[in-house]
């Protein structure tokens, strides 16, 4: 029975996301927001990637 208090957790838990994330999709407000920080992040990758290869490829060490 010391398993019923972690699953009950474990299900609380998942409850409340589910919640969460409902409410996100209910709200156009934060849905935006969330699809903008997504944006935000694929562009900072992005731009990472290509500061990588640009300094890759002046130090000389890119593999053709």
């Amino acid at each position: 029975m010391a398993d019923n208090p972690s699953k009950s957790k474990e299900q609380q838990d998942r409850k409340a996301k589910g919640e969460v994330t409902n409410n996100i999709i209910d709200n156009p407000e934060m849905a935006a927001l969330v699809q903008e920080t997504g944006r935000s992040s694929q562009r900072k990758r992005k731009e990472n990637k290509e500061a990588k290869e640009k300094r890759e490829k002046e130090s000389g060490s890119s593999v053709p």
